[in-house]
């Protein structure tokens, strides 16, 4: 394999249109607005510029890189290469850069895992190139996550809701209350995705309430258009129908927006999401790391 000269620089806002142009070849496996994933990375808080890099082979930009830290784990959170100059060094070149910048802050490097403005929970094993990739650079398999598929053609919104509690859309004005509820009895983590579902307009999530309290929630397109979740209701709720509620509300605005297949992300009650929705297992997805020093130390 030869090895292309090329210099590793920070991206830059002027940068965008061409990593756009990118992403939306180099990430094939995607359904819709593939290019769009690079502003979710780029934009994120709190914004590192030196975990945001670019490579240029003669003064054409020819691959990035994406990566973020929450301690003690540095995450590597994408990296194209411009197919011609794919097997040629530039990728090596880039994970390289990224890793000497997270190594600084963390004790571990993972692909994957990375709860916070994430565009994938890890490498689909179905980009093969990837996989093999990362474990020749000394990463190996630590856990899989899996997607469930519901198909939307000819969805029927409205349909197979029967609940003891009342569902509607989500309103700024629930805010405090759902963030109470979220924070006694749920993770940060979904605190944090209901937050940023209340700030869009249209606003893309619901509520379960009993006698006027929320006693669930559901979000769809946090991060990806496509992609639904977080869901979550009270203990005193489950089996009453209040999570299918607002799982099938979640799916109405995604059919309505021509979405041909929901993906649920990052599942966890699979059970309960093929008996509601005949969902199917979907994409898998691997998370891999290594320690953060040469010497292994942690």
């Amino acid at each position: 394999m030869a090895t292309t000269p090329c210099i590793v620089r920070p991206a830059t806002a002027g940068d965008l249109p061409a990593l756009r142009r990118l992403a939306a070849v180099a990430f094939e496996l995607e359904p819709v607005r593939r290019a769009q994933l690079v502003d979710l990375l780029f934009d994120r808080p709190p914004g590192d510029p030196r975990l945001r890099i670019v490579a240029e082979v003669d003064g054409e930009l020819a691959g990035f890189a994406f990566g973020a830290h929450h301690d003690p784990v540095g995450h590597l959170d994408a990296i194209a290469v411009d197919g011609r100059h794919r097997r040629r060094g530039v990728g090596s070149a880039l994970l390289a850069a990224l890793e000497a910048e997270l190594r600084t802050e963390v004790e571990t490097l993972q692909i994957g895992g990375n709860f916070w403005f994430y565009a994938w929970p890890g490498i689909d094993l179905s980009y093969t190139a990837a996989l093999c990739f990362a474990e020749r650079h000394g990463y190996t398999q630590r856990e899989q996550i899996h997607n469930m598929d519901v198909p939307l053609a000819g969805w029927i919104p409205g349909t197979g809701r029967s609940s003891t509690a009342v569902v509607r859309r989500a309103t700024a004005a629930d805010r405090p209350e759902l963030d109470r509820f979220i924070s006694t009895r749920f993770t940060e983590v979904w605190r944090h995705e209901a937050d940023l579902a209340l700030h869009r307009v249209p606003v893309p999530a619901f509520v379960a309430l009993l006698d006027g309290a929320i006693v669930g929630f559901a979000c769809h397109g946090t991060y990806r258009v496509d992609w639904f979740g977080p869901l979550a209701v009270d203990e005193s709720q489950r089996g009453a129908g209040t999570g299918e509620a607002l799982l099938r509300a979640c799916l109405d605005d995604l059919a309505a927006a021509g979405i041909a297949t929901a993906q649920i992300g990052w599942i966890g009650p699979m059970h309960f999401y093929a008996r509601a929705v005949d969902a199917r297992l979907g994409r898998r997805f691997a998370v891999l790391g290594k320690p953060a020093r040469p010497d292994g130390a942690t």
